[in-house]
């Protein structure tokens, strides 16, 4: 509720437009960062809820992620409109009205339990600074923050240049629009309809799988301009973004004692989507002046670091539980 009413106040205060032209856009800056971080940090939120939920309540996480992923896509299309025949001010409403619509649906619809760690005090239950020292001990929360946070800054060079390049290489932007919608039909189709692949792989598995697809994929797009091999790399979005954002959620709901998934999954967003991805968008601009489709190639690299740390992990994993195995602890 509190992230929804930052970022009502902070988009609201932008509506007002206050201040000459140098201070407004400091201002800008300032209250788009914090409407920003405030509306970010509500989607891991939703997800560990959701996710502890479909366990509990036994529905299909996917299915519900497939409809927000749904909506995502609905709301970008009316947005668009908007844009086109209401000026940038009706997004701002819109975004406004938006984030009002979270701030009370998370009052009076959303569950109020509260999973609690069994190994705190109850008065450590709160402390913030108690329950971030737990997860910054835990090894194995950072290692796969770390490698998720590789998988999807790999992202980052294709978000910010992919558009350019295909149009480069002679691509209408109509057929660069329809690039875009097939990566996300792919991965509303991998939420939909992947659940017996995901459940017979498991959260390891199915990171290593999206890992590996991840670095295929930079590898060919920094060589191919293709329309026809352009298409089913695009698909390959199913297993680079959504197979890695799914084991990364799964495994953090698995490795993070009881009541730290909402925390556990908003530092991971805040690295991974955040930190991570905003330093190599940053660093993109620089790699695509100097190389050109080349830049995909140091995100093939990225993306093979975090290959590397998620084969690890799960051999680490393995030996871990044949130790148990044979030893009987």
């Amino acid at each position: 509720m509190y992230l929804g009413l930052l970022s009502v106040l902070s988009y609201g205060l932008m509506g007002l437009g206050a201040g000459t032209n140098q201070t407004r856009f400091m201002l800008y800056m300032a209250l788009y960062g914090l409407g920003y971080t405030g509306i970010s940090s509500i989607t891991p939120l939703l997800d560990a809820m959701t996710l502890q939920l479909s366990r509990s309540e036994r529905f299909a996480f996917s299915t519900a992620r497939a409809a927000g992923s749904a909506s995502f896509i609905f709301a970008n299309i009316c947005l668009g409109y908007l844009l086109q025949t209401a000026g940038i001010n009706a997004v701002l409403v819109w975004t406004v009205i938006s984030a009002s619509t979270v701030a009370v649906g998370a009052r009076f619809i959303l569950p109020s339990h509260f999973r609690l760690d069994p190994t705190l005090t109850p008065s450590d239950q709160f402390v913030p600074r108690v329950r971030l020292a737990t997860l910054v001990r835990n090894r194995d929360f950072i290692l796969v923050m770390a490698a998720v946070g590789c998988l999807q800054a790999a992202h980052s060079f294709y978000y910010a240049f992919s558009t350019i390049i295909w149009e480069k290489a002679g691509h209408s932007s109509t057929v660069c629009g329809l690039l875009w919608a097939v990566a996300v039909l792919g991965e509303l189709l991998f939420l939909g309809l992947g659940g017996p692949l995901r459940r017979r792989l498991g959260p390891w598995r199915l990171l290593i799988l999206g890992a590996v697809a991840g670095v295929v994929r930079w590898t060919l797009l920094a060589n191919v301009s293709e329309l026809w091999l352009l298409w089913p790399l695009q698909l390959l979005h199913s297993l680079s973004f959504v197979a890695v954002y799914l084991a990364g959620l799964e495994l953090i709901f698995q490795i993070v004692p009881a009541g730290y998934e909402g925390l556990a999954q908003s530092i991971n967003s805040a690295y991974a989507s955040g930190v991570m991805t905003g330093i190599c968008t940053l660093l993109s601009g620089m790699y695509f002046d100097h190389l050109g489709a080349g830049g995909y190639y140091l995100m093939a690299a990225l993306a093979g670091i975090g290959l590397i740390v998620s084969i690890w992990l799960f051999c680490r994993r393995k030996q871990r539980m044949l130790d148990i195995s044979r030893t009987g602890i």
